[in-house]
């Protein structure tokens, strides 16, 4: 499992969100955290938009319009349409709390 989210290089805090990634044989896991606070450490009000790239899920996009991404929601148990087909997913996400995807690519018609 790796951590996508590193924080700005002259700040010394820790982020404010995270995205974790995790391989499943040729899907990712993928989970959005929001941890409710800001860089500081003070509390936040409502959702915060957290976004994965499909290039930090999988290193080779260079034929990436011969490939679709399908994702699930594994909470909600329903399928989820990439809000960016072309480059990857944002969602909302409350604080302190997560939204668990599974991303599967394929190969097949679409842009991906």
């Amino acid at each position: 499992m790796r951590d996508i989210d590193d924080p700005p290089a002259r700040s010394h805090q820790a982020p404010t969100y995270h995205a974790y990634l995790s391989s499943l044989c040729s899907d990712v896991a993928v989970v959005l955290y929001n941890r409710g606070t800001d860089a500081d450490g003070n509390p936040t009000q409502g959702s915060k938009d957290i976004s994965v790239t499909w290039q930090e899920l999988w290193e080779d996009t260079t034929d990436a319009d011969e490939y679709t991404v399908a994702l699930r929601d594994l909470w909600e148990h329903e399928e989820v349409p990439p809000s960016e087909p072309a480059t990857g997913h944002t969602a909302p996400v409350a604080p302190k709390d997560v939204v668990v995807l599974r991303a599967a690519r394929s190969q097949g018609p679409g842009k991906v």
